[in-house]
């Protein structure tokens, strides 16, 4: 029963994949198929030798192979103009179910649990497929050029709703709240769906091309065109108010449980997270920072913990996540603003000295005070460091995926079976990059705390006779 249910589930898909061949009468090649494999499946529940099954699975392949042939072939025939589309498509996806069936039928008595496993993958990336491929018969259908530019950065970029999907010509999306106070038209408070889809309300609309192209603008009397104070609460904000919200749920309760019983067993979630809190503490904050590190632990540990909740929202494609908040530039500045602020405003005498007048040749530092200007530009490189390479890091990453995706609808837009079998490379490729911004997610929140604790212990330095002091 599991692998009748199995080719049903399969052909319906490949179905659903060849939409445009289905209404001209010739359903009756998946219909084909599944009687057959009922017939199949009823007949190999007759023998119980394992080589009967195996002679009888070897005859039914090539009588199917044959009556495949011919049925296609006709197809061909009939449909003439698309039978290269048809053939690239079918001939891929006959592959891939020749594959799945046959592995199937050889594991299914001895690793039932694994097929089940890695059954679910196989039929999400085909349903993916599906996906793909019908969104971009359906851009095909209404004419339209594929905006590489407008597919990309449509994603990449803040907006004020959460776009989820097009049913036809209606736009699903989540709105969100747009607070802005314009020149003339003064304070406004509105749902973002008033002007999301080309809409202008009290005055105000957003822009789609030019300087301000995805903003909120208002048109003056004299026909400038104004941008607003806008306090919106975009994608972004609100991802980062629902990563604070998460933070809070998580250790505001295990912080309370901790105070009322210190010594005793914490559960499962606050045990995972006192063993990331003490490796960083002890792996990071304590041999960077210090003897005071303990003063900096909380600013270190919040932003590690907001990097990488921020970096694993902004890999899961759909509401309420999916928003690029670390890959935007000026969430990673105020980010980096905060270390440049708690280094420089706690740094120590002998930091300060070290800047304005370090231990180097006076003709270095008077009359030209070159090494002094170098330290003090110094001051401002190591934040503007940390704000491009974690932004940089998770922008690039998000990009190639939708690169990746838009070759697809790029070669679909030459031929159909090209965006197909582009399809198939991409998507591998873009699981590869998924996979591999996981790991980016860790490691740019570890980056970041270990370089800003670097940065604030070398702020912290003392003066040298205490250091010799203590060597004594």
């Amino acid at each position: 029963m599991t692998v009748l249910i199995t080719q049903v589930l399969i052909w319906a898909i490949f179905t659903y994949l060849l939409p445009v061949h289905w209404d001209k009468n010739f359903f009756l090649i998946p219909v084909f198929f599944l009687a057959i494999e009922v017939f199949f499946c009823k007949l190999l529940e007759r023998f119980y030798d394992t080589k009967q099954k195996i002679d009888w699975y070897v005859i039914f392949k090539l009588a199917k192979l044959i009556l495949s042939i011919v049925f296609v072939g006709i197809y061909i025939i009939a449909i003439q103009t698309e039978a290269i589309s048809f053939l690239i498509k079918f001939g891929v996806l006959y592959l891939i179910f020749l594959f799945v069936e046959t592995w199937i039928f050889l594991d299914y008595q001895k690793r039932r649990k694994r097929m089940h496993k890695h059954l679910h993958y196989i039929l999400s990336i085909l349903l993916l497929l599906c996906a793909i491929n019908l969104q971009a018969a359906g851009s095909s259908e209404k004419g339209k050029p594929f905006d590489a530019n407008k597919f990309i950065f449509g994603h990449i970029a803040d907006a004020y709703d959460f776009h989820i999907t097009t049913i036809g010509h209606q736009h699903v999306s989540v709105p969100l709240l747009v607070i802005v106070k314009g020149e003339e038209n003064g304070w406004s408070v509105f749902p973002s769906y008033k002007v999301t889809h080309g809409d202008t309300y009290n005055g105000f609309y957003i822009q789609n091309e030019g300087a301000y192209s995805g903003k909120i603008v208002e048109t003056l009397s004299n026909g400038d065109i104004h941008r607003p104070f806008d306090l919106s609460i975009t994608k972004n904000v609100f991802s980062i108010f629902l990563s604070v919200f998460i933070l809070i749920i998580l250790f505001v309760p295990a912080a309370n449980a901790y105070k009322r019983n210190p010594l005793g067993v914490p559960s499962k979630k606050n045990h995972l997270l006192e063993m990331v809190i003490l490796a960083i503490q002890n792996d990071i904050v304590k041999p960077s920072v210090g003897k005071d590190y303990a003063k900096y632990s909380p600013y270190l540990l919040t932003a590690f913990f907001f990097i990488l909740l921020n970096n694993l929202m902004g890999l899961i494609p759909f509401f309420p996540f999916g928003a690029n908040v670390t890959g935007n530039i000026a969430v990673t500045m105020v980010l980096a603003l905060f270390t440049y602020l708690i280094t420089n405003i706690f740094g120590s005498r002998e930091y300060w000295k070290e800047i304005f007048w370090p231990d180097v040749p006076v003709m270095l530092k008077f009359p030209l005070p070159l090494m002094p200007i170098i330290e003090l530009i110094s001051t401002f490189t190591k934040p503007f460091a940390l704000l491009v390479r974690l932004f940089a890091n998770i922008f690039a990453g998000h990009m190639i995926i939708l690169v990746l995706m838009a070759l697809i609808f790029i070669f679909g837009s030459i031929h159909p079976g090209a965006g197909f079998g582009v399809s198939i490379v991409s998507i591998g490729f873009s699981i590869f990059m998924f996979m591999l911004e996981l790991l980016v997610a860790f490691i740019q929140a570890y980056v970041f705390t270990t370089l800003s604790a670097i940065f604030i212990g070398l702020s912290r330095v003392e003066p040298h006779h205490h250091i010799k002091k203590e060597v004594h």
